[in-house]
């Protein structure tokens, strides 16, 4: 799963917040739901993001463990290191 991060204003973000109390939920997931339902719009959407999977688990198959499942640094890990890097400027 990935982490978005993205900004909006206190206001929309308020209201946001309690529409999302209101249906018992959070925002994460009236985002994460927002976002699938786009996937219903266009009818090639699914089509493609299969593909996408099929090619995905093909490439897997045939490069094994050649390609870490995870990624070599953490989030947390990449913004250090370029603070750290910064502030030896």
């Amino acid at each position: 799963m990935k982490n978005v991060t993205f900004a909006i204003d206190d206001e929309t973000w308020c209201k946001a917040n309690l529409y999302a109390v209101e249906q018992n939920t959070n925002l994460t997931a009236l985002v994460r739901d927002f976002l699938n339902s786009l996937g219903g719009r266009n009818p090639e959407a699914g089509r493609l993001l299969q593909l996408q999977r099929d090619t995905f688990a093909r490439i897997d198959a045939r490069l094994g463990a050649a390609i870490p499942s995870e990624p070599l640094l953490s989030r947390e890990a990449l913004y250090d290191r370029g603070r750290s890097d910064e502030s030896r400027s």
